[in-house]
């Protein structure tokens, strides 16, 4: 989840700038597979793609298909309509999404597949021509106001004033849940979810619209200027990387330390076993005396003095004797 930037009154502004971007080929959504979703039960409703590229299924009142009971998330799940196929997405959902009983995140739909919302089963038929895989393409938000550029990573943003949002917002004008905005072949779509003061795309309210790249998308007061690029971009999108100071190095890899987690046996250290003392430069470990051996031979000493133990307990003692003579040998003299 994306942390919340403050929240803004009023208009913000022009964006500055222009980015650069790869223009895509578009594809008319008549020419998309279709589908329709029946419920097995007769009591829930069933629901047709209605030439939209998403419908959202869960229990919040702008979903295309509106769901009860406590099984169902307030967003559950969205099926989009790409070139090669229908792809079902789970939103997080707290009882999950399963395709022909087994439990599913993301995953291309088969005509006649059942498909479960929490308890709610469907049988999902598909029909049009469908193409081979397509590459999802990068997109990014980037706001010149604040100054930062919002990569989307996930298939599918959930954008809304809510905690558990993929990117939060904040302000009276954003909704809890606002709009969803979903990576495709064909660019990103943003499709609003009924939000009460609209989603507008380049000055005009849009309940869903295909965005290709240099598109000004208005989410309340925020404004942000689309950029689409190929896969491989994604890391790329918002500008170029400096390479990392020292510093930041550091910072970084504190950074991954949890606080109140113990740090596993694997990615520390290894000490020496047994306790052997550090190897000499031959490869072998030594002990005290050849390392005595190795200062002297650096000093250029004949034979070895004192060792370094024993230095260090002489001059403590001298130190300790003068601090013990020190007021009688002021008296003295």
């Amino acid at each position: 989840m994306v942390a919340p930037p403050p929240a803004r009154r009023g208009k913000t502004g022009s964006l500055s700038g222009r980015l650069q971007m790869d223009r895509v080929t578009m594809t008319s959504p008549e020419t998309l597979p279709q589908f329709h979703l029946t419920a097995i039960d007769p009591r829930d409703p069933s629901v047709h793609d209605n030439g939209l590229l998403v419908v959202v299924v869960g229990r919040e009142a702008g979903c295309e298909l509106t769901l009860g009971g406590r099984s169902v998330s307030e967003l559950h799940a969205c099926l989009v309509r790409r070139r090669d196929g229908v792809w079902l997405y789970d939103l997080g959902s707290r009882n999950g999404t399963s395709v022909n009983g087994h439990k599913a995140h993301a995953q291309r739909l088969n005509d006649g597949d059942t498909v479960q919302f929490g308890s709610h089963r469907f049988r999902i038929r598909v029909s049009g021509q469908m193409g081979h895989a397509v590459t999802t393409l990068a997109a990014s938000l980037h706001d010149a106001v604040a100054g930062r550029t919002e990569v989307l990573t996930r298939p599918v943003t959930v954008v809304g004033r809510r905690e558990q949002s993929d990117l939060r917002l904040s302000g009276d004008d954003i909704s809890r849940v606002h709009c969803l905005l979903v990576r495709c072949g064909l660019g990103l779509i943003v499709h609003d979810l009924d939000s009460r003061n609209g989603t507008f795309v380049t000055g005009r309210r849009q309940k869903e619209q295909l965005l290709t790249g240099n598109e000004i998308l208005m989410i309340g007061p925020y404004e942000f200027r689309v950029h689409i690029g190929a896969e491989d971009e994604a890391g790329a999108a918002s500008g170029p990387q400096a390479r990392p100071e020292a510093d930041d190095v550091w910072a970084a890899a504190a950074a991954e330390t949890r606080f109140g987690s113990h740090p596993s046996d694997e990615g520390a250290p290894a000490s020496p076993a047994g306790g052997a003392s550090p190897a000499t430069p031959d490869g072998s470990a030594g002990d005290a005396d050849d390392f005595d051996s190795l200062i002297a031979d650096a000093l250029g000493e004949s034979s070895p003095g004192p060792s370094a133990a024993e230095a260090l307990d002489d001059l403590f003692a001298d130190e300790r004797d003068e601090a013990d003579e020190g007021p009688e040998a002021e008296d003295r003299a």
